[in-house]
């Protein structure tokens, strides 16, 4: 047996134990569904190893093997999604007919035993099932995470650490990927590029994607959305009339002001309700009716007025005052303050100092 390794082939073995130490290091963190999300990372690595087989001079006895480990990332897409739909804390389970494609791809290669990956018609149908697998997972995954995301900001004033934007940013990140490999890269053949350069342009890309993947998945920690108590969207169910309502609200902004609870950074909606003496349920039904907000527009509102105030009347840096007021780090702060006066913290200070130099 003799090998011929090119570069491209050297940064896939580079992939695959990524890859490999990935899944290890998420099975070891006990985190909520990291071990669907260790599962995903594994295909990954075998992914990677499935594609510098090629270039070893196997026997024919190992055709079988190559074409069942290239059936095998028909797994990855149906793994990430369990992931989500457990750390999300979603309705649902992977049900048997999540494996049926890549079970149809193992049984429909099995007998190309002549060779290790035939270059035929039903290996594109393999490939353009990989695709329309990979597009339907990964639009269900982001709609999956938003809708998580708008349940968390019932409860929580910041979702640093929780909010899965970083799973939402890898689907579109792996969607970019497909888009690159079944249009760009062709394109770059037909260019004359050589084959090598472009699969080492792949594989890099790929390699930064999965040293992203293996630093956001070690960070992310899982709440649930609602809390302990489901928080009803009526009036009708939690009893309030339109004067109680009214009376709660100007409670909760007359505590929210006094007690300076906003400079929490990590504010609960449980934490608020205590203080104003109502549960979390009146208390959401209250914001969300009465005061037109949810529970984190609602925080982020009053954090954004006290920066303001000290962007004008301090010389402290933007960061510093993000710090100050509650947010726990500069990127939420720089959203949210943008959300609500149009510009961000910077341009918010030099357009006070231009109108001082007016003055």
């Amino acid at each position: 047996m003799y090998v011929t390794l090119s570069f491209a082939d050297l940064l896939s073995f580079m992939e695959a134990v990524v890859a490999f130490m990935l899944a290890a290091m998420l099975l070891a963190s006990g985190k909520v569904g990291v071990r669907w999300l260790a599962a995903f990372s594994f295909v990954l690595g075998v992914s990677f190893i499935q594609a510098v087989m090629p270039s070893f001079n196997l026997p024919v006895w190992a055709g079988p093997l190559m074409r069942w480990l290239y059936a095998m990332q028909l797994l990855a897409m149906p793994f990430l999604y369990q992931y989500a739909v457990i750390a999300t804390s979603h309705a649902g389970l992977l049900r048997f007919y999540h494996y049926v494609p890549a079970v149809f791809a193992a049984v429909v290669l099995l007998p190309f035993v002549g060779s290790l990956l035939p270059d035929t018609f039903v290996v594109q149908l393999i490939v353009w099932l990989i695709v329309l697998q990979v597009v339907v997972y990964l639009t269900a995954i982001i709609f999956m995470v938003r809708s998580y995301r708008i349940g968390l900001k019932q409860t929580h004033s910041t979702l640093t650490g929780i909010g899965f934007r970083w799973l939402e940013h890898l689907c579109i990140w792996l969607m970019a990927l497909i888009v690159f490999d079944i249009t760009i890269f062709p394109l770059m053949a037909h260019w004359a590029v050589p084959f090598e350069t472009i699969q080492f342009v792949f594989n890099l890309i790929s390699t930064l994607y999965v040293l992203w993947l293996t630093r956001s998945a070690l960070e992310q920690h899982s709440v649930s959305p609602r809390g302990a108590e489901k928080l009803s969207p009526s009036y009708e169910k939690s009893g309030l009339d339109v004067d109680t309502a009214g009376s709660l609200a100007a409670s909760v902004v007359k505590v929210m002001e006094n007690e300076e609870l906003y400079l929490k950074p990590d504010l609960m909606l449980a934490d608020m309700a205590s203080s104003s003496g109502v549960s979390n349920h009146i208390l959401s039904e209250v914001l969300n009716k009465t005061i037109g907000q949810n529970f984190y527009d609602f925080v982020n509102s009053y954090r954004v007025k006290a920066a303001q105030k000290l962007l004008g009347e301090t010389d402290r840096t933007v960061l510093d005052v993000a710090f100050a007021v509650g947010f726990n780090n500069k990127v939420s702060f720089n959203q949210a303050f943008k959300k609500q006066v149009s510009m961000t913290p910077s341009q918010y200070r030099r357009k006070l100092g231009a109108s001082k130099l007016q003055r």
